[in-house]
């Protein structure tokens, strides 16, 4: 007994089954049934220095996911050092947004060396603890005795003694957050391979660089899913092609949606449609072998709820990013006047993380994470804040005057997608108001640029919005509806354009003064929807009233009489009046350089039209002419490649056309046609303006086959475009018809033309002028097929509703009237074809001038008929017979010399 112990009596119980009684122990008591107690004593742990024999240990955590796709370029970067892991660290960074790949391709890489690393230790290292705990547990397996002597910490200490000691291993450091957690352990090697995963991209103080991976290549994401899902038949290859880029080709997303399509074996286009209708629920479906956590739908929460805590307005900047299109956000629109730091701040923060790119002047964000993010609050109070905000950040660096600032349209075209983004997410609640605003503005943009099916979206979106507001009576829907009926016009919907304009006059007649400026613009739209619809004499009829009141009222310098000018001369050159057109856009020209200076975009339109009034005049020098000027004008002012530039190109060369100068015509419509296509698309109007000259240019070259697949293109692309029944259209038709004539294919070339004319009839009416041509050239080719009394009927019928339509001194009246002279001539009406031939002719001598080719052309017919009218009363006359005149003169020195005129 101790000498300390207290003197007296003591009694000592114990109770229940194996139950220890005692005074005083030293050492163990172990009580129980096969109880096992382990002395250890503290020499056992040995110095890290002295664990050498390791051989292939490992713990990577499973197998890498199926047959390995792309990245063997990185593979490369990665192997590539390591040789030298013996004499120094290797160190390496796999940098990325989360899904791209980052832990899949450092695992490939390491079940791929497995056999020439003594050791490969993956360790999870989102926090400071796990990584203590991944070093922890890789002391445990090199010497277990670490495990029963000491803490995690030192344990931890005791296995970066032994990479201290030891070369050829190598570590993982998977999905790294912050570069201070690991900083130590990278100061305190200098042998082996260090392998590091992380979404943050950030100045990483590695030797061997910073591998970014991206997505994958579309091609090697839609062969990644049909590997996946053992797929050859074409049309869900199409289908796994729409998912891939559906999916932005980010390898997780891939990768789950491949791994449902076994699990459920759902087609292709199937999992497409869930994917496109119910995208937030689609990014959670996941296989019965995958943890729930690892899809779409959870990838970047860890990364978001770090962001809320860390930088709340970094992760709030993120969703209003979400609401606009995921690719090329300008970054102008971020920076307000002030605190411009902090949203620096934030884009780089954010950028760290991987979740968004910072590329020069913009930002993009990956497709897929848009989309969570976006459905993470749609529906909520807070996704209207966001439209609120989103909508202003724009509204903001929209210049005040759109249409006409042309140095702001590259701004305007780099916005546009992301207000079509916007567009797409209804309702949009408590940004109405200027969500209506914004589309009015963008939809009034792309009809200047051309865009209008683009156009006719945004501003019918638009409408609606103020018309649910306001009512159909307000005035504040006149701007919106306006602009809307204008569109309509320009896709060639007349009939429905026409009532939009109507519905508005009648709006602004119980809304406004008669007087007003605003009152004028919409009576100007509606005068310039009838001349579309070939209601040339009632436009012309408003139009004058519109110019005489706005002179009256602002003076005739005032830019809205001009312009109502320059639509009265458009309408005068559609009525074959064409001197007075020449008059009238003389004057507005001298009035927009006087008021707006000789560069303005208005005067340069004006004289687009000056030049196409002096073309139709015959006048081809002064017009070409006027065309460089205006070309030159248009370059400085808006660049070789814009769309104005490129239109005033393709009328020059279809001035080489007329001079006949047709390869060199063919040139350069090609070259048109390649830019266009650069700047506008193929599907633009302009562009196929051009493809459609391009094909009537090779049709003068002889280059049938060429010409004929352009010109069938031409119409395809249109009729998607514009619609069947639009003007470019049918005129892309009716040059086909012409072409299938010229190549003997005159059946095929009537069918089509007969078919321009009943698309026509409907669309425009039987009476419009655009039907009537084309009746005009059925006729025609009717008669080179020797049907020569339909075609007669034809053209009486014609040149009667032309008479009607466009007056009797009309080109396009004149030219039928000439065709018809023709052909009654061809059947023997000689005294009808007569009469028909001067009617022609004094016309054009009086409308055209006697030097114009049509007029020149009717010269020629004209003396056709006197030879065969002559030869008809006195049989052939040879040219040194007296003249049947009577005038005892030689023929040849009589009447046969104005034949000859």
């Amino acid at each position: 007994m101790s000498t300390n112990t207290p003197p007296g009596p003591f009694e000592f119980i114990s109770a229940g089954e194996r139950a220890v009684t005692a005074h005083t122990i030293s050492g163990i008591v172990s009580t129980g049934d096969n109880s096992t107690n382990l002395l250890v004593d503290g020499s056992v742990l040995v110095d890290p220095s002295q664990v050498s024999n390791v051989q292939r240990i490992n713990n990577l955590p499973r197998m890498p996911t199926g047959k390995f796709i792309a990245r063997r370029a990185e593979l490369q970067v990665i192997a590539k050092p390591t040789g030298d892991r013996h004499t120094r660290l290797v160190a390496q960074v796999i940098c990325g947004l989360g899904g791209v790949g980052k832990s899949e391709l450092a695992l490939r890489y390491a079940t791929t060396r497995i056999t020439e690393y003594s050791l490969i230790w993956w360790i999870v290292a989102d926090s400071e603890d796990q990584i203590r705990s991944g070093f922890a547990q890789l002391a445990c397996r090199l010497h277990p005795s670490v495990a029963l002597t000491t803490t995690m910490d030192q344990a931890s200490d005791w296995a970066i003694g032994w990479l201290q000691c030891n070369t050829n291993w190598l570590i993982i450091l998977d999905n790294v957050e912050k570069l201070s957690h690991i900083k130590s352990i990278l100061g305190q090697l200098s042998v082996g391979h260090i392998l590091i995963t992380s979404r943050r991209n950030i100045r990483w103080p590695v030797s061997d660089g910073i591998i970014k991976l991206d997505v994958f290549e579309p091609k090697d994401a839609q062969i990644m899913l049909a590997e996946a899902i053992s797929s050859e038949a074409p049309e869900e290859l199409d289908a796994l092609a729409q998912i891939a880029n559906e999916l932005g080709y980010l390898p997780l997303a891939l990768d789950q949606a491949a791994a449902f399509i076994s699990q459920t074996q759902i087609p292709p286009d199937q999992y497409l449609s869930l994917l496109q209708e119910q995208p937030d629920q689609t990014y959670n479906a996941h296989g019965e072998e995958r943890d729930s956590h690892e899809t779409i739908g959870r990838l970047w929460d860890i990364t978001l709820d770090t962001l809320s805590q860390q930088n709340r307005f970094a992760l709030n900047l993120l969703y209003v990013l979400s609401w606009y299109a995921p690719d090329r956000i300008p970054r102008i629109i971020l920076q307000p006047e002030t605190s411009r730091l902090d949203f620096d701040k934030a884009l780089g923060v954010l950028s760290s993380y991987s979740l968004i790119n910072l590329r020069g002047e913009y930002v993009s964000m990956h497709r897929v994470l848009r989309s969570v993010l976006f459905h993470n609050v749609d529906g909520s109070e807070i996704a209207e804040s966001l439209t609120v905000v989103a909508l202003r950040l724009i509204k903001r660096v929209i210049p005040f005057d759109p249409i006409s600032e042309v140095e702001a349209w590259p701004l305007l075209r780099s916005l546009l997608p992301h207000v079509k983004q916007i567009a797409a997410q209804k309702p949009w609640g408590l940004a109405e108001e200027e969500v209506a605003d914004t589309f009015n503005t963008f939809g009034v943009f792309e009809r200047t640029q051309g865009n209008f099916q683009s156009a006719k979206m945004l501003l019918s979106e638009a409408l609606d919005i103020v018309t649910a507001q306001y009512g159909d009576s307000h005035r504040a829907i006149l701007p919106v509806r306006t602009n809307y009926a204008a569109v309509l016009n320009d896709l060639g919907q007349y009939k429905e354009s026409l009532l939009e304009a109507k519905d508005a006059l009648r709006v602004a007649e119980q809304t406004l003064e008669e007087d007003s400026e605003d009152f004028l613009t919409i009576s100007n739209n509606v005068a310039q929807v009838l001349a579309s619809m070939g209601r040339l004499a009632e436009a012309e009829a408003e139009l004058r009233k519109i110019v005489e009141k706005s002179s009256r009222l602002f003076g005739d310098r005032h830019p809205g009489t001009l312009a109502s000018r320059v639509n009265l001369a458009t309408v005068l050159q559609g009525l074959g009046r064409l001197r007075e057109a020449a008059d009238e856009i003389k004057r507005a020209n001298s009035g927009f350089a006087e008021v707006l200076g000789e560069e303005h975009p208005d005067i340069l339109y004006g004289r687009n039209n000056a030049a196409t009034i002096l073309h139709d005049l015959g006048k081809y020098e002064e017009a070409e002419d006027e065309l460089r000027k205006t070309y030159e004008q248009t370059s400085k002012i808006f660049g070789e490649e814009h769309p104005r530039t490129l239109k005033v190109r393709d009328t020059l060369a279809s001035m080489l056309l007329i001079k006949g100068l047709t390869l060199e015509a063919k040139e350069e419509f090609r070259k048109i046609l390649k830019l266009r296509i650069e700047v506008l698309g193929e599907s633009h109007s302009d562009t196929l303006t051009t493809l459609s000259n391009l094909a009537s240019v090779l049709r003068e070259l002889g280059e049938y086959e060429e010409a004929e697949r352009n010109c069938r293109k031409a119409i395809a692309l249109t009729a998607i475009s514009l619609g069947e029944e639009h003007s470019e259209t049918l005129t892309s038709r009716s040059n086909l018809a012409n072409l299938l004539e010229e190549t003997g294919r005159i059946a095929e070339a009537i069918a089509e033309i007969e078919e321009t004319i009943r698309i026509k009839s409907a669309a425009l009416g039987a009476m419009h002028p655009d039907t009537l041509r084309s009746r005009n050239n059925h006729a025609v080719m009717l008669a080179r097929r020797g049907m020569f009394e339909e075609a007669e009927r034809e053209l009486i019928e014609v040149c009667a509703e032309l008479s009607n339509t466009l007056g009797e001194i009309s080109p396009l009246t004149l030219k039928a009237r000439s065709n018809l002279s023709l052909i009654m001539c061809r059947l023997g009406h000689i005294d009808s074809a007569e009469l028909e031939i001067v009617r022609a002719l004094d016309g054009q001598i009086k409308v055209l001038g006697e030097n114009h080719p049509d007029t020149l052309e009717s010269f020629e017919l004209r003396d056709h008929i006197l030879k065969n009218k002559r030869r008809l009363l006195h049989g052939d006359i040879g040219r040194n017979s007296s003249c049947p005149c009577g005038s005892n003169r030689k023929y040849k020195r009589c009447c046969e010399r104005p034949l000859n005129s």
